[in-house]
Protein backbone atom coordinates (compact mmCIF):
# COMPACT_ATOMS: atom_id res chain seq x y z
CA UNK A 1 0.00 0.00 0.00
CA UNK A 2 1.38 3.43 -0.86
CA UNK A 3 1.51 6.42 1.47
CA UNK A 4 -1.66 7.95 0.02
CA UNK A 5 -3.65 4.80 0.89
CA UNK A 6 -3.96 3.54 -2.68
CA UNK A 7 -2.77 0.08 -3.67
CA UNK A 8 -0.14 -0.18 -6.34
CA UNK A 9 -2.42 -1.84 -8.87
CA UNK A 10 -1.57 0.14 -11.97
CA UNK A 11 1.47 -1.96 -12.86
CA UNK A 12 0.15 -5.37 -11.84
CA UNK A 13 -1.95 -7.98 -13.59
CA UNK A 14 -5.63 -8.48 -12.67
CA UNK A 15 -4.99 -11.70 -10.68
CA UNK A 16 -2.30 -9.95 -8.64
CA UNK A 17 -4.61 -6.99 -8.08
CA UNK A 18 -7.33 -9.36 -6.83
CA UNK A 19 -4.83 -11.06 -4.51
CA UNK A 20 -3.75 -7.69 -3.12
CA UNK A 21 -7.40 -6.75 -2.52
CA UNK A 22 -7.98 -10.03 -0.68
CA UNK A 23 -4.89 -9.54 1.48
CA UNK A 24 -5.98 -6.00 2.29
CA UNK A 25 -9.42 -7.28 3.35
CA UNK A 26 -7.87 -9.97 5.58
CA UNK A 27 -5.53 -7.41 7.15
CA UNK A 28 -8.39 -5.01 7.90
CA UNK A 29 -10.53 -7.86 9.28
CA UNK A 30 -7.70 -8.94 11.58
CA UNK A 31 -7.28 -5.43 12.92
CA UNK A 32 -10.93 -4.43 13.20
CA UNK A 33 -12.63 -7.81 13.58
CA UNK A 34 -15.54 -9.29 11.70
CA UNK A 35 -18.99 -10.28 13.01
CA UNK A 36 -18.46 -12.97 15.63
CA UNK A 37 -14.69 -12.43 15.84
CA UNK A 38 -12.94 -9.74 17.90
CA UNK A 39 -10.35 -7.44 16.41
CA UNK A 40 -6.76 -7.35 17.63
CA UNK A 41 -7.31 -4.61 20.22
CA UNK A 42 -10.40 -6.29 21.67
CA UNK A 43 -8.58 -9.61 21.85
CA UNK A 44 -5.59 -8.04 23.60
CA UNK A 45 -7.87 -6.24 26.06
CA UNK A 46 -9.72 -9.47 26.80
CA UNK A 47 -6.51 -11.36 27.60
CA UNK A 48 -5.03 -8.49 29.62
CA UNK A 49 -8.08 -8.40 31.92
CA UNK A 50 -7.87 -12.16 32.52
CA UNK A 51 -4.21 -12.12 33.62
CA UNK A 52 -2.30 -10.16 36.23
CA UNK A 53 0.83 -9.60 34.15
CA UNK A 54 1.40 -8.86 30.50
CA UNK A 55 3.70 -11.87 30.05
CA UNK A 56 0.99 -14.21 31.33
CA UNK A 57 -1.55 -12.72 28.93
CA UNK A 58 0.86 -13.07 26.01
CA UNK A 59 1.69 -16.68 26.88
CA UNK A 60 -1.99 -17.57 27.20
CA UNK A 61 -2.87 -15.88 23.90
CA UNK A 62 -0.09 -17.70 22.08
CA UNK A 63 -1.02 -21.05 23.65
CA UNK A 64 -4.68 -20.72 22.64
CA UNK A 65 -3.81 -19.63 19.11
CA UNK A 66 -1.46 -22.62 18.70
CA UNK A 67 -4.17 -24.95 20.03
CA UNK A 68 -6.76 -23.55 17.62
CA UNK A 69 -4.51 -23.75 14.56
CA UNK A 70 -3.34 -27.24 15.50
CA UNK A 71 -6.94 -28.39 15.87
CA UNK A 72 -7.88 -26.87 12.52
CA UNK A 73 -4.90 -28.59 10.88
CA UNK A 74 -5.80 -31.93 12.44
CA UNK A 75 -9.42 -31.67 11.29
CA UNK A 76 -8.27 -30.73 7.81
CA UNK A 77 -5.93 -33.74 7.72
CA UNK A 78 -8.63 -36.13 8.90
CA UNK A 79 -11.10 -34.84 6.34
CA UNK A 80 -8.45 -35.21 3.65
CA UNK A 81 -7.88 -38.85 4.60
CA UNK A 82 -11.63 -39.49 4.55
CA UNK A 83 -11.96 -37.79 1.17
CA UNK A 84 -9.03 -39.61 -0.43
CA UNK A 85 -9.93 -42.88 1.20
CA UNK A 86 -7.80 -45.51 2.84
CA UNK A 87 -6.68 -48.74 1.22
CA UNK A 88 -9.20 -51.45 2.02
CA UNK A 89 -7.28 -54.43 0.76
CA UNK A 90 -4.19 -55.63 2.67
CA UNK A 91 -2.79 -56.89 -0.64
CA UNK A 92 -2.26 -53.35 -1.86
CA UNK A 93 -0.07 -52.57 1.13
CA UNK A 94 2.24 -55.57 1.01
CA UNK A 95 5.06 -56.08 -1.40
CA UNK A 96 5.61 -59.35 -3.20
CA UNK A 97 9.03 -60.84 -3.01
CA UNK A 98 10.19 -63.29 -5.61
Amino acid sequence: MSEDGETQGENTSPPVQKLLQCLEWVYEAALNGIPGVDGVEDLAQSYSTQHRCTDGAIDSLISWQIAKTSTAGFITGVSEILTLGLPTSPACCTSRSA
